[in-house]
């Protein structure tokens, strides 16, 4: 996925390193859609453990490693 896929802006500002969130949680904080986080887990692309927690610093990378657009606050 790279910044033209996804059409809008990320929100990044409350996401610590260490934390770890649950997936809606992490939508809201984030402004990454549910359907889009869903597929995100469901293919793996987002490491995640057996309850399907992601960790703030997984998340993060994931941002950096796609140069996905985030939101400057």
């Amino acid at each position: 996925m790279n910044s033209r896929e996804l059409g809008y802006e990320l929100t990044l500002k409350e996401i610590d390193n260490e934390a770890v969130y649950e997936p809606l949680e992490l939508c809201g904080l984030s402004g990454l859609g549910i359907d889009r986080m869903k597929s995100l887990l469901d293919n793996g692309i987002l490491p995640s453990d057996d309850a399907r927690h992601v960790k703030g610093r997984d998340f993060l990378n994931w941002v950096d490693q796609n140069d996905l657009p985030v939101k400057k606050q």
